[in-house]
C-alpha cells in the first residue's frame, strides 16, 4: 500500500475511516472538520476499503452457533445452551445480544404459576429491556438481593425485577433493604419485617432463577459492586477472594474455578440468596459472556446447578477446550 500512497495520505484516510466507522460522524461532519467536500470524504472512505484499512464483516445476529450449543449441553449436562456469535464484535454489542437471547429464552421458559428470582447486572438489564410483553397467569417475581446500595439505578435489582414482572403482567415484591449491612444482627432483624420476610420465604420456592455471573477482576474497578460495602469490608473481601482463589460470583456468592464456595467472613453481612437456596430452584438460567468472564462461567458451571446458559462463542470454545483437558487428568487452579 505504501508504494502507491505516501504516509500522509494513508494517515488522512485512516483518520477519516476512524471518524466515520468508530465515532459515527457523518460524511458532512467529517468534511467540515477537515475542510474537504463530502464527495472527497466518500471517495476516501471507498479507498479505505479498497486498501484494506477498513474491513467490514456482516454478522447474522438472528442466529446462534448450534454446534457449540449441542456440545455445551452434552459436556455440562445443560438443559439448554445458547451461544451467540462474538467474533470481532465489541463487548457492549455482545452483552446486548446475550440479554436479547436471554429474554427469548425466559419468554419460552416461564409458565403460569412460576415464581421467578431475578438477579442483576448488565446482561440482566438487557434481558429486561428486550423482553416482549406476554401475560403469564399467577406468576410472581422477586429480587435475589437487597435493592439499596447498588451502583447504577438502571441496574438495581428491584428495577430489573419490576420491568420483567411488568412484561409478564406478573405480581412482584421489592426488597427495599441494603444489600450489605455492617452488623449481621441487623440483617436478621430486617428479615423479620413482614414485607421482607415475604420475599425471603419465596427464595426457597423458586421455579426459575435468572442470574448474571460476575467476575473478580471487576471488583477492583472504581464503580464495582463493592460500592455498597464499607471500605474496611471491601478490603477484607478482596484479600479473602485472593486467598481462596475465587474467580466469580452469583448474587455475591463467591466461588473458585472448581465451583467450590469461597468461605468469606462477611457472607452473613450480605443480603442475597445463598447458593444453597439457589440449588432448590427448578431451573437456573445464567446469562454471561466476554473473555473477562470465562473463568467465572467455568466455575459457575462446575458448581453444578446451572441448567440453562446463554454465552458467546469465545467463552463456549474455552469451556469445551478446558473440559477436554480435564478428561485427560489436568487439574484446575487459578491465580
Amino acid at each position: 500500500m505504501e508504494c502507491c500512497m505516501d504516509k500522509g495520505r494513508i494517515k488522512l484516510i485512516t483518520e477519516i475511516a476512524r471518524l466515520y466507522y468508530e465515532e459515527g460522524k457523518t460524511q458532512e461532519e467529517i468534511g467540515d472538520m477537515l475542510g474537504i467536500s463530502r464527495i472527497s470524504v466518500l471517495r476516501l472512505l471507498n479507498k479505505a476499503r479498497e486498501e484494506g484499512i477498513v474491513s467490514i464483516k456482516v454478522v447474522d445476529l438472528l442466529s446462534t452457533n448450534k454446534e457449540l450449543e449441542k456440545e455445551l449441553e452434552r459436556e455440562f449436562g445443560l438443559e439448554k445452551a445458547i451461544v451467540v456469535y462474538s467474533d470481532h464484535l465489541p463487548k457492549p454489542l455482545i452483552l446486548r445480544e446475550l440479554g436479547r437471547w436471554g429474554s427469548l429464552l425466559l419468554q419460552e421458559t416461564v409458565q403460569a404459576g412460576d415464581i421467578l428470582g431475578i438477579g442483576w447486572g448488565t446482561t440482566m438489564f438487557e434481558c429486561a429491556r428486550n423482553l416482549n410483553s406476554s401475560e403469564k397467569k399467577n406468576v410472581i417475581a422477586v429480587p435475589l438481593g437487597g435493592g439499596n446500595g447498588q451502583v447504577d439505578p438502571n441496574f438495581q435489582v428491584n428495577e430489573i425485577t419490576r420491568k420483567i414482572a411488568n412484561k409478564f403482567k406478573a405480581k412482584w415484591y421489592p426488597l427495599d433493604i441494603p444489600i450489605f449491612v455492617e452488623n449481621k444482627n441487623t440483617k436478621y432483624a430486617l428479615f423479620n419485617e413482614p414485607k421482607v420476610r415475604k420475599v425471603i420465604d419465596l427464595w426457597d420456592r423458586l421455579s426459575i432463577a435468572v442470574v448474571g455471573i460476575g467476575n473478580i477482576a471487576s471488583l477492583w474497578e472504581e464503580r464495582s459492586s463493592l460500592i455498597a460495602l464499607s471500605q474496611e469490608a471491601a478490603e477484607i473481601l478482596k484479600e479473602e477472594l485472593v486467598l481462596y482463589g475465587s474467580v466469580g460470583n452469583i448474587a455475591l456468592n463467591y466461588f473458585d474455578i472448581n465451583g467450590n464456595l469461597s468461605p468469606i467472613s462477611i457472607r452473613e453481612n450480605i443480603v442475597t440468596i445463598s447458593l444453597e437456596q439457589l440449588k432448590q430452584a427448578k431451573r437456573v438460567i445464567a446469562l454471561s459472556g466476554g473473555e473477562d468472564k470465562k473463568e467465572a462461567i467455568l466455575g459457575a458451571l462446575r458448581w453444578g446447578y446451572i441448567t440453562h446458559l446463554v454465552t458467546d462463542e469465545s467463552v463456549a470454545k474455552y469451556l469445551l477446550e478446558i473440559s477436554s483437558k480435564l478428561e485427560t487428568g489436568m487439574s484446575l487452579t487459578y491465580k
